[in-house]
């Protein structure tokens, strides 16, 4: 819509249903059947869209995706690949991949009439009922890109090309300074649109990208912060406009409540748990400490509003740590900025191209983990890994963050491995009948350590109970929600020096 898609960039879009439920008859089981409630199964809009909980996009599609639904269709198709239903989220979704580009289909439901009409869309955006179930928060998404279309000018070909062209340059940057990646704490195209809509809007007449980028990259360090960062104003007449209170209760519930699963320490053998002893009585003496460092969590942190009503905070989720990473990432980009505008304009295009590079992220810490997720096939391993992923950001602030010595955790949002894993990561009897057919994930984490920080054999014990509480309560919970045996999956956080971060995960 606004033209400024990178070489990475997936495909959004949305499908809107009329809320409905009829009774949905297997072909399969044929026309005698019909009148048996056995074989007659009551689904809603939401099943034919991502189909039965035991339709699986398997090797054998046509017997394991057999139910007529949009997920099975897109499963038979020859060029769609890794097809994932995310339905445990506030947006639910299909993902896939179709000639190598990413895909995404949000599901919104909505209980009235469609009309075929240009209003139809602010008509559903204004429906207290959808509002309150969270049912549109794609099209509220959608709405506030045709806002920032109108605010530009359309007749101004050249302003336009500066700001596309600076959008476009600041996506990249922030992706190659691994600070780009909404779903791990940090920025996302949407709350970068909507700053530098806002710098465009208040300097009009800026005459060039390097400009513009400037005064973001200022704007950002300089913006008073937690103060909420909008175009335009916001109506408190309107029950479900975005309000201060409403966004501080949503953080104490990530961050202060104890809620569902924790620590699972069935499986745990005898030494470690005499380590778990130790470690929990440090915990009960520095709970004092403990506390304020998640209260720093649950503050107002980047609230970035996207301008339609109902008003999302798009910068949610980025927490106390991950603002630390993006002040940093941002104060080092906006010196090189003013770096290659001091520059000679034959030096210009290597400086650019240097900073846009940005650095390679092994070389950004001296101490690692790499999480590793594992199912026993492809089809557990995908799905574990996935809801492993949504879990990371949460759970390295409330467990791994909690070790004393660390200041903060950085994962790289746009570095992973997915495949049969080796066995030098799965080493150990338990994780011997995954080495055949197993699938597994893996992700690279910096540790902000002291810089005398030795990771000796006291300190490997002390860390690796926060890596056994990260692993007990993701999996914990997977094994809850799924009603999986605990022998299927497996997580494992392993601690990666340098020379090993740099041989597995370096760009050499």
């Amino acid at each position: 819509m606004l033209e400024v898609n990178t070489k990475n960039s997936d495909i959004d879009a949305i499908y809107v249903v009329k809320e409905n439920t009829k009774y949905f008859y297997d072909e399969e089981r044929g026309e005698e059947n019909l009148h048996n409630d056995e074989t007659k199964q009551l689904i809603s809009r939401a099943t034919q869209f991502f189909g039965l909980l035991n339709s699986k996009c398997l090797d054998n599609k046509e017997e394991n995706c057999s139910d007529q639904s949009f997920f099975c269709y897109l499963c038979l198709q020859e060029k769609v690949n890794n097809l994932k239903r995310i339905r445990e989220t506030r947006v639910p979704l299909l993902k896939f991949e179709f000639y190598g580009i990413d895909i995404d289909i949000s599901y919104v439901q909505i209980p009235e009439e469609i009309k075929n009409n240009k209003n139809w869309m602010d008509e559903a955006l204004n429906n207290a009922m959808n509002n309150s179930l969270g049912r549109v928060f794609p099209l509220s998404g959608y709405k506030s890109n045709l806002i920032i279309k109108e605010l530009l000018p359309k007749e101004e070909v050249k302003k336009i090309k500066i700001f596309r062209s600076a959008l476009i340059l600041l996506k990249i940057w922030a992706k190659n300074n691994f600070i780009y990646g909404n779903q791990f704490g940090f920025l996302s195209g949407t709350s970068m649109l909507i700053m530098l809509t806002k710098i465009y809007l208040l300097y009009p007449n800026t005459c060039s990208v390097l400009v513009i980028l400037d005064r973001f990259f200022l704007t950002f360090l300089t913006w008073n912060w937690p103060r909420p960062f909008l175009i335009g104003t916001i109506d408190d007449s309107l029950i479900h406009s975005w309000r201060i209170d409403t966004e501080l209760f949503a953080r104490e519930i990530t961050f202060l409540n104890k809620q569902g699963i924790e620590e699972d320490w069935v499986d745990v053998n005898k030494r470690d748990k005499i380590y778990i002893k130790i470690e929990t009585e440090k915990l009960k003496e520095n709970e004092k400490g403990n506390i304020e460092r998640l209260e720093n969590h649950s503050k107002l942190i980047m609230p970035i509003l996207t301008p339609a009503y109902p008003q999302q905070s798009s910068a949610f989720n980025v927490n106390y740590s991950t603002m630390k990473i993006i002040k940093q990432t941002v104060i080092q980009g906006l010196k090189g900025i003013r770096q290659i505008r001091r520059q000679s304009s034959t030096n210009f295009n290597e400086g650019l191209k240097q900073w846009i590079k940005g650095v390679d992220f092994v070389d950004k810490y001296n101490h690692f983990v790499t999480i590793i997720c594992v199912g026993i096939d492809k089809n557990i391993g995908e799905d574990f890994c996935n809801f492993v992923k949504n879990r990371i950001r949460v759970e390295l602030v409330l467990s791994l963050e909690e070790y004393p010595k660390l200041e903060y955790s950085h994962i790289s949002p746009n570095k992973s491995k997915k495949g049969k894993c080796e066995k030098r990561l799965i080493a150990g009897k338990k994780f011997k009948k995954f080495w055949e057919d197993n699938w597994c994930k893996q992700w690279i984490v910096g540790l902000n350590m002291p810089e005398l920080f030795n990771y000796s054999n006291k300190e490997k014990i002390s860390l690796n109970y926060y890596f056994l509480k990260f692993i007990k309560k993701i999996k914990g919970k997977y094994i809850k929600h799924r009603k999986i045996e605990r022998t299927n999956v497996a997580i494992h956080l392993r601690y990666t020096d340098i020379h090993e971060a740099k041989k597995f995960w370096g760009d050499n």
